[in-house]
């Protein structure tokens, strides 16, 4: 669907956009409509007024102490008139602060002892996925186009480390065709150098985007929603999470009302927005984050039930978990530079070697993420795969640990154990399922450049697709069937930490599995 079609689709009533426009302009505040919100600008005296509070002003020593104006977490303050409770749900920018520990992902400096690097198993570079994951032949295509994106102003990668690291792994450099957002390179953020330097050498020969939005999840669909059909690129990678059941506490987010449920109120509005963009032939892929089944808001799992993570356990998107090498191998002949020789003080490439779940206990940085959501129902389209997971009780915590009738994630996995990455003309060894999302966006838009070469559509909402395939062909995936995501990446309490198996076919701690890309390319080529 085009746009205007979708945004015709679920634009609010001419009369609640002109009851929520007169309150919230009334103290002299100027809106542009976005299509199921207000964006507003006012000065600080405006908001006081409206909202009868006083605003403080913050400094970030994140970026270059730049100065924001937000509610103190202990001021009191005003939200609309109860004649616009059926009308408006929520607030935002007016408490929340820009944080890093929405962030997926861990990074990890090389360590070195006497000249030698202190590495307990193999590096993961593109000849490691490209091994693993049958990449050799397949292409991408102009007419394809990824992206990763990032939140809340986070700073750009850094192009000489994009060229670096192209150098390295054996593939020409690539360029960013379009960005969005601020991004000058200089000090260039972790997350943003791993995104795009995997997303954009797996998925080589693809057009590559870059977007970085200074809000989080609900302003940037309003976003995407507001952005042409040309500039949008058809996979998004996201790397960014956080509970659930806090979307409204994260620094406060709100203010968030929602009609009383509060974070599962803003969970379902903004869930409703991804669907909108979806319906545009958008595909998200979304890192499930890394701590576990009790996600990083229970660190010690002290809480008596898992915590999904969000927007990884919203059905309109694809989540993607981590694995990682066991017994891996470093086998001759070699297609890369790092991999025939690495750099001094780096640990070898692993070109083989089985996956199992990424997590703590077997000595990565973190704990594929991985459960059931408490907002959004099983969808018909997982029903079976998950019925099926959900007879083994064996793989699964206490009856009370989880919503068994919510929406299961993750969708599939990669590995997210000791990437090399290289940041500030600097190589590192990062984890996380920020690594893994990255690289299925790659896939996806992999998928997506032979359908559109063969005259066909771009894949859009992956889902359905995805689990029919999957059920049709199961040699299409690497089912990861060894470890489970109890711990936690604070560890595993002294084994008192719940959490998911992983099984035979589908189960909620590596999805399906990882990707036979070549089998995966072939059979969405063969669909209609």
């Amino acid at each position: 669907m085009t746009r205007d079609e979708v945004n015709a689709l679920i634009e609010p009533s001419a009369g609640d956009r002109a009851d929520v426009r007169k309150w919230v302009t009334s103290t002299g505040a100027k809106c542009v409509d976005m299509p199921s919100s207000l964006k507003c600008v006012a000065s600080v005296s405006s908001v006081n007024k409206l909202l009868k509070t006083k605003l403080s002003a913050f400094q970030q020593k994140t970026q270059n102490n730049k100065v924001v104006h937000r509610l103190h977490p202990e001021s009191t303050y005003t939200l609309w008139p109860n004649s616009l409770d059926d009308k408006l749900l929520f607030l935002t920018n007016l408490a929340d602060f820009p944080t890093v520990k929405r962030r997926n992902g861990a990074i990890k400096q090389i360590e070195m002892v006497d000249g030698k690097v202190q590495a307990t198993d193999y590096a993961v570079v593109l000849e490691t996925l490209t091994d693993f994951y049958q990449l050799k032949g397949v292409k991408g295509a102009k007419a394809s186009s990824t992206a990763p994106a990032e939140f809340q102003g986070d700073s750009c990668y850094n192009k000489k480390d994009l060229s670096e690291m192209a150098k390295s792994v054996g593939v020409p450099d690539w360029n960013i065709t379009k960005t969005v957002g601020p991004c000058t390179g200089q000090n260039p953020d972790l997350e943003a150098s791993l995104d795009e330097q995997y997303m954009g050498a797996t998925g080589y020969g693809n057009d590559q985007h870059y977007w970085t939005d200074p809000d989080w999840m609900y302003d940037w669909t309003q976003t995407l929603m507001k952005t042409a059909d040309a500039d949008l690129p058809g996979v998004f990678s996201i790397s960014w999470g956080w509970s659930e059941a806090d979307q409204c506490q994260i620094d406060k987010l709100g203010p968030c009302k929602t009609n009383a449920k509060n974070s599962s109120g803003f969970v379902e509005v903004t869930n409703a927005q991804f669907a909108a963009v979806t319906a545009r032939g958008v595909t998200f892929m979304v890192s499930s984050g890394d701590s576990g089944a009790h996600g990083r808001t229970d660190p010690s799992c002290a809480k008596p039930k898992t915590l999904p993570d969000w927007p990884t356990a919203c059905p309109w998107i694809t989540a993607v978990g981590a694995s990682q090498i066991q017994n891996g191998v470093h086998t001759a002949p070699f297609t890369s530079p790092y991999c025939t020789k690495a750099p001094a003080g780096l640990p070898e490439c692993a070109t083989g070697g089985t996956e199992i779940t990424c997590s703590t206990a077997t000595g990565a940085l973190i704990t594929s993420g991985g459960g059931f959501s408490n907002v959004a129902p099983t969808p018909s389209w997982q029903a079976a795969a998950v019925a099926g997971y959900l007879k083994d009780t064996t793989k699964l915590p206490a009856a009370a640990d989880f919503n068994a009738t919510g929406r299961a994630y993750p969708d599939v996995s990669a590995l997210g154990h000791n990437y090399i990455i290289w940041a500030q003309g600097q190589p590192m060894q990062v984890d996380g399922t920020s690594c893994s999302a990255p690289v299925w966006g790659a896939v996806v838009g992999l998928i997506n450049a032979a359908r559109l070469t063969a005259g066909k559509k771009a894949v859009g909402f992956l889902n359905p697709a995805l689990y029919q395939v999957a059920a049709a062909n199961p040699n299409v995936f690497h089912d990861i069937t060894v470890g489970d995501n109890k711990c936690t990446e604070g560890g595993c309490n002294g084994g008192k930490c719940t959490g998911f198996g992983a099984a035979v076919g589908y189960d909620a701690a590596t999805g399906f599995g990882t990707p036979n890309v070549a089998a995966l390319v072939a059979a969405f080529v063969a669909l209609p």
